[in-house]
């Protein structure tokens, strides 16, 4: 995977175009609404710092609207700065070689005034499943152990502690399980004995039967540590019944299949262990069943996904489904126009689609093995070409590349989008492609 490269943008008129109601010593009398020239600072930074480090030595392209393109180096406090008009900013795009590269539109950035400067400040979201390191590199230890009194040997298993993103998963009957964890700090192991049933899938139904339910609370470790898991020490698991409504007149609502998951820290704390379409069908019953972790925090993933790979998700802080019916305002996914089928496409190739009202963001992600790219745009925008790397970039991947268009909506202050929902990918061909 590419190291990532998220950022922020600030429009700032430096004393250039500023509040027709400031008088200030830099005040030019233009106003917003003036034909002066106005200073665009892109600042880069590395979101795989604890502190978002700002970056040296990345170019960013600053294209127009006319076809002039402009470019600028990040400095030491990572801001890459032109002057140019904000009426003829189309793009900007960044890059430097071995890093991901991240693009944003004009549409994706509001100016607002404040004190005499003009401030668009755009959210950095990552969709990324995880950004975590592996923790058995990174400062943690193996802990492992046997898995005792399964009501059947040949039942999967799956076990998730608290403080890890890592999980263990067998579905061939284990016995035993092994994973990573930081040291320092205590942690709950929770594991969940289960298996599918033979009408799984059958009309759009998720259908398994959860056995046992296991929760270890275990100390800070320092080292490679045993701890077995007990599924005779019986955890009592709580569960509800509900329906959620299903995006509106989409795929999702016709042919998708709703998965829900509940995290306790980062373990699995709960699942929906059966699904299937509303008597409506506009609508997912659901039956949820999960165990309550003391001293977690909780968070609850509702996905939708539909048969061409586009999917919905909302993501619940602190909160889960209840009891009955609810409407959880699940997005529309956008849905591409143009150009037609999977691709590969050309990277400059025009692309343009439907977007949902309910966004108000949009974001191409591309990946192949690993986020190669983001790019951020409006809520209104319908249509992008992809903006050439800068001049400075050698090297990117020789491969296609996997993107997907998503409306995301909400993000927290890590820049977890709360809403998105994805459109089916497509490929588009490397700038370097042989």
């Amino acid at each position: 995977m590419l190291p990532s490269l998220l950022t922020l943008t600030s429009l700032c008129l430096l004393g250039c175009k500023d509040d027709p109601e400031d008088s200030g010593s830099d005040d030019t009398g233009t106003g917003d609404g003036g034909t002066g020239t106005d200073v665009l600072a892109f600042y880069v930074y590395d979101p795989g710092t604890a502190g978002g480090d700002p970056v040296t030595g990345v170019t960013v392209a600053f294209d127009t609207t006319d076809g002039e393109r402009l470019e600028a180096v990040s400095g030491e406090d990572g801001f890459a700065t032109v002057e140019l008009d904000l009426a003829r900013f189309a793009s900007a795009m960044a890059h430097a070689d071995g890093r991901s590269f991240v693009a944003v539109t004009a549409a994706a950035v509001v100016p607002d005034f404040v004190a005499g400067q003009a401030l668009g400040a755009l959210p950095s979201w990552s969709i990324e499943a995880s950004t975590a390191l592996p923790v058995g590199g990174n400062g943690g230890a193996t802990v492992s152990g046997a898995l005792l009194h399964k009501v059947d040997d040949a039942h999967p298993v799956v076990v998730r502690a608290t403080t890890s993103p890592e999980e263990f998963f067998d579905a061939d009957g284990p016995t035993s399980y092994a994973l990573d964890v930081p040291t320092g700090q205590g942690f709950t192991l929770v594991a969940l004995e289960f298996e599918e049933d033979e009408d799984w899938g059958e009309d759009r139904g998720i259908a398994e039967t959860f056995h046992r339910w296991a929760v270890v609370e275990q100390p800070a470790i320092s080292g490679p540590t045993t701890v077995d898991i007990d599924f005779d020490a019986t955890v009592e698991a709580l569960s509800l019944e509900g329906n959620l409504e299903a995006p509106a007149d989409t795929i999702l609502a016709e042919q998708g299949y709703l998965y829900i998951i509940l995290y306790s820290g980062q373990a699995y704390s709960g699942f929906s262990p059966s699904t299937a379409p509303g008597a409506d069908g506009k609508s997912y019953d659901f039956h949820l069943e999960y165990v309550d972790i003391a001293g977690a925090s909780l968070t609850t993933t509702v996905d939708v996904y539909g048969p061409d790979g586009s999917f919905s998700s909302r993501r619940m802080d602190g909160d889960m489904p209840g009891e009955g019916a609810q409407d959880l305002g699940l997005l529309s996914p956008p849905r591409r126009s143009a150009p037609v089928g999977e691709g590969p496409f050309a990277w400059e190739e025009p692309m343009t689609w439907t977007n949902p009202p309910e966004g108000d963001r949009y974001l191409f992600y591309f990946a192949q093995g690993g986020q190669i790219g983001l790019v951020f745009g409006g809520a209104e925008e319908t249509g992008l070409a992809l903006p050439p790397l800068p001049s400075t970039s050698t090297t990117l991947t020789t491969g296609d590349i996997m993107g997907v268009l998503a409306a995301v909506s909400d993000p927290d202050m890590d820049g977890n989008p709360e809403l998105q929902a994805w459109d089916a990918s497509f490929l588009v061909t490397s700038p370097f492609a042989p």
